[in-house]
């Protein structure tokens, strides 16, 4: 139908309307058909390989217009607004937004453009804080998806749109085609070489939110260290390529990491993974790739719910180097360096602060009062700013929800700006002394003597009940 590599397509389609659209560009492909731009701005089309049978082609004809139909246009997906006019294949019209591109062109671009992978690269190409960004859109678009009870399907590189500039971290994916129930049965399972859960390989199970969990956590160790949690490591790189990369997509080979059986450890290309994110993160590519691989482990697999948590929770423990020549981000280790460069971060340059719930009610025999840690950390870096909420455990709606405070860490100290008709509570933790905030209030950097401070959200100008609050813990 059209020369697979070349940079223009010379084609002309038309959808069941009458409406008319020059093939121009390929920019994605993957089993089942290819992607394709055309000369309607923001509209791209995907279309199918040839079909053998007719009535498989009605099928997934039929298919498209169902998930058409789907409750999902809320979600970064790319939807069918149209379907195409085609003889032997389908195909369908769907609205994408400007300067994206494929995940794998970008990895490719990435690579190529470096020869290889080091740390200047790394940040350059958006270094952790992006990445960390761009999983986070994307588990919380199937978190959203798998909760209406749909799974994705073929989830891999090819079928994520991210945003082409380094500067930005849009996530769309297309494909929608591949999109079903999870109560779906007797359908093919379809997948990409390399990103497919080993339970479908090894015919055990059809695409599922499980199956999408897999190909999440392939994608998110990929994106972060340039690595294949099977194929990068050295049974497999010492093997026949064919035979071993088989093996470990069945789930017969450990994973890179695997503390417990180093037959097939990392061969140290990319990054290490243990040392650029934090030990709660790691369990979960752990309990992925490690535990859930057989089928007796399936249910230990991390939901996308999971996932999500657990990327917003390191994002937020980010801080930034100022090393003038690095300005990496990186999470904050006990040795207080910056993983990129090495550079000890200065204790001026960053505040950390931890949630906690404190209440009256008795929880045990020993204490009437209570401060119990919720394992939420913000870490700020000096020249930045970051807000608090009343926010659910999901953080799904953050974007939508007000802040009631701003802190802002300058060179001149921490300055706690209260949101509009808010009022923020600064309480010293010693003595339980609290000091209201109405108007920004900057605690010079000069004053601080190691004190432990709590900053909360007064909640007595509306008669709610104080004995029971959450708090952010800090020391100054």
């Amino acid at each position: 139908m059209m020369a697979t590599n070349a940079k223009k397509v010379q084609h002309t389609v038309f959808d069941t309307q009458g409406t008319a659209y020059e093939l121009v560009k390929k920019v994605g492909e993957g089993g089942q058909g290819k992607v394709i731009s055309t000369n309607h701005k923001n509209l791209i089309i995907k279309i199918s390989d040839a079909y053998s049978s007719e009535d498989k082609r009605e099928q997934d004809f039929e298919r498209i217009q169902q998930v058409a139909r789907r409750p999902i246009r809320d979600l970064k997906i790319a939807l069918p607004i149209a379907l195409l006019k085609l003889a032997n294949r389908v195909g369908y019209v769907m609205e994408l937004m400007d300067n994206l591109e494929s995940l794998s062109h970008q990895i490719e671009r990435i690579q190529e453009g470096t020869n290889g992978l080091d740390m200047g690269s790394y940040r350059d190409t958006g270094g952790l804080s992006r990445r960390l960004s761009l999983l986070l859109q994307l588990a919380e678009t199937l978190s959203k998806l798998h909760g209406r009870g749909l799974c994705y399907g073929d989830l891999s590189p090819s079928n994520i749109f991210v945003s082409s500039s380094f500067e930005h971290h849009e996530v769309w994916l297309i494909d929608a085609d591949n999109i079903k129930t999870q109560e779906s049965s007797n359908q093919a399972s379809y997948y990409t070489k390399g990103y497919a859960a080993p339970e479908v390989i090894r015919g055990e199970s059809e695409n599922s939110t499980w199956t999408d969990c897999w190909s999440f956590a392939v994608i998110a160790l990929q994106l972060l260290t340039h690595t294949h949690p099977f194929n990068s490591g050295i049974a497999v790189e010492d093997e026949d390529p064919d035979i071993a990369e088989e093996k470990a997509e069945r789930g017969e080979y450990p994973w890179i990491y695997d503390y417990d059986d180093d037959t097939n450890v990392w061969t140290e290309s990319g990054m290490p993974l243990e040392e650029l994110i934090n030990e709660r993160l790691f369990s979960l590519f752990e309990r992925c790739f490690s535990q859930s691989r057989v089928r007796s482990g399936l249910h230990l697999r991390p939901s996308m719910s999971e996932w999500y948590h657990e990327l917003h929770r390191s994002h937020q423990m980010l801080v930034n180097c100022q090393n003038t020549s690095c300005h990496s981000s990186f999470i904050l280790d006990p040795s207080h360096q910056c993983f990129f460069c090495k550079n000890k971060i200065n204790s001026e340059h960053y505040l950390t602060l931890a949630q906690y719930l404190r209440t009256d009610e008795p929880i045990d025999e020993l204490d009437s009062l209570q401060d119990i840690d919720c394992n939420k950390v913000l870490d700020i870096s000096l020249g930045d700013e970051k807000y608090l909420y009343d926010e659910s455990y999901s953080h799904f709606d953050i974007e939508t929800i007000k802040p009631w405070c701003t802190l802002k860490l300058t060179e001149r100290g921490l300055s706690i700006i209260p949101n509009e008709n808010e009022t923020v509570v600064l309480m010293r933790l010693s003595d339980s002394k609290e000091v209201e905030i109405q108007k920004e209030r900057t605690l010079p950097l000069n004053s601080k003597k190691q004190v432990d401070y709590a900053i909360k959200k007064s909640y007595q100008s509306i008669g709610t009940d104080t004995s029971t609050f959450f708090f952010w813990r800090f020391t100054w």
